[in-house]
This record gives C-alpha cells, sequence and structure tokens, in this order.
C-alpha cells in the first residue's frame, strides 16, 4: 500500500512553529525552479508571488537556497499553481519536520515492519496528543520487544526513542514527535 507524504498537511498547522515542513535532496532547487516559471508565466515578481502566499521574499529565497526545510501547504500550492505534477513531489520529499524538531524519514508504502510498529501502538492505544499539543507516541512492553520497536523506529524512520525503566522487565518507549505521531493518527 502506498503511502502519500501529503497527507500530513493539515489546517491545524497555521502557526508557522506548527507547520509540517518537507526536505529532499533537490526539494529546494526544484522549488526554485518551479517558482521562477510561475512568475515568469504570470509576469510578477518573486516578492509579490511571496505576498500571496503570505511570506516574504527573503523566506522564499531561504527555501530555494536549502537554508530551511519548506512548509508542505507552500510546496502543494507552488506546485498546483505551476501546474506540476504532485507524484513528483511526494517523489522529492526524504524527510519531514516541524520548527525545530528532528527530521523523520518518510515512509512511502506500508511495509511488514511499519504494521508491526502500527499493530503494537494501535494494540495499546499508545498515541496521545496533550492539549499543550505535546505529540507522544509510547509503548510499554517486555526489554526485548521494546529494544526491537526501537530499532525498527530507528531505521524506519530515522529516530532515537527514549527509554524508559518501568520496572526490571518492563520499559517504556517514548518518541516525541508531531510527524511521527501524525502517521499512526492520519495516515494510518
Amino acid at each position: 500500500m502506498k503511502l502519500s507524504v501529503l497527507d500530513y498537511a493539515d489546517d491545524l498547522d497555521k502557526d508557522f512553529r506548527e507547520q509540517i515542513r518537507a526536505r529532499g535532496p533537490n526539494l529546494q532547487k526544484r522549488f526554485g525552479d518551479i517558482l521562477f516559471g510561475i512568475t515568469k508565466k504570470e509576469n510578477v515578481t518573486i516578492e509579490s508571488f511571496a505576498q500571496k502566499l503570505g511570506y516574504s521574499d527573503k523566506q522564499t529565497r531561504i527555501w530555494r537556497e536549502g537554508k530551511a526545510a519548506i512548509p508542505l501547504d507552500v510546496l502543494v500550492e507552488v506546485w498546483k499553481t505551476g501546474k506540476e505534477n504532485l507524484e513528483e513531489l511526494e517523489n522529492q520529499i526524504e524527510h519531514l519536520k516541524v520548527y525545530r524538531s528532528s527530521a523523520v524519514k518518510v515512509p512511502k508504502a506500508l511495509t511488514p515492519e511499519i504494521a508491526e510498529i502500527a499493530g503494537r501502538h494501535c494494540g495499546d492505544g499508545s498515541c496521545t496528543i496533550s492539549a499543550n499539543k505535546d505529540y507522544r507516541v509510547t509503548l510499554t512492553e517486555t526489554n526485548s520487544l521494546i529494544e526491537i520497536h526501537n530499532n525498527q523506529i530507528k531505521e524506519i524512520f530515522g529516530l532515537s526513542p527514549k527509554t524508559e525503566k518501568i520496572t526490571d522487565a518492563i520499559q517504556k518507549s517514548i518518541v516525541n514527535s508531531k510527524v511521527y505521531c501524525r502517521f499512526f493518527v492520519k495516515i494510518l
């Protein structure tokens, strides 16, 4: 089953610090190429198009130069305005992140390993979003299963879960990540 990277975007992410942003090896260059094409075709300046997006020219320059990850909603808007293929956009994105957080590798397909991780979380209802927007995914299990679980998360998502000792035989795996949490509560 194919998973869509664009499904991570949500209307709840309008605040600058809450936006889910994307990175990829050629994403910033492709974003700049499409942006320049749009401004040329529509005979507008980058400054005016940036204002239409709700950002400054300085911010779009930072994105074009690869100095910051680009918000998903901006990418979708630019790709649609440029009449570009959204599947190409999905293929360009390798990591997602939120302001000042760790980048998360984006799985593009549902694999048996991801289904196993999801099954563990669904089995104990461990995906929570608190009132203060603390995105936390936990799993409380035996030490040996937590070790396997944490290794799979690191390999698939590029995240290093924290481990909390509950008893001598039981540990809790903790991942604080909006992107990781959204994967379970929205994507799956």
